[in-house]
């Protein structure tokens, strides 16, 4: 998930606060040792007060989500190679094991 805002303290707290609202209804909590926050055009003083507030530590560009990398740039066949690599050894396990010898002959 996603959660993109301004950066100052009160829109931090605000999402805090959802998300404890969200934890005490739901039964569910976010685990924070996976979430990381992102900051883009902030100083690190602010970067660090609100990685506090959230209890989330900061990471840098570029990450992957679902396998493709999220970067500044327009994307290149490299730095899809992994998923591509993926999904080809998802179709080839599958016909494999669906498809009759002639089938996969």
């Amino acid at each position: 998930m996603f959660i993109l805002c301004g950066a100052n303290r009160r829109t931090t707290e605000c999402i805090k606060n959802a998300l404890t609202k969200f934890s005490e209804i739901a039964g569910l909590s976010p685990n924070l040792s996976k979430n990381s926050l992102y900051c883009a055009g902030i100083g690190a003083e602010l970067q660090m007060k609100i990685s506090q507030v959230l209890g989330i530590g900061i990471d840098r560009l570029p990450m992957k989500y679902l396998g493709v990398p999220l970067i500044t740039a327009r994307l290149s066949k490299r730095d899809c190679r992994g998923l591509v690599e993926t999904i080809l050894a998802k179709i080839f396990h599958w016909s494999s094991k669906k498809l009759s010898y002639a089938g996969r002959l």
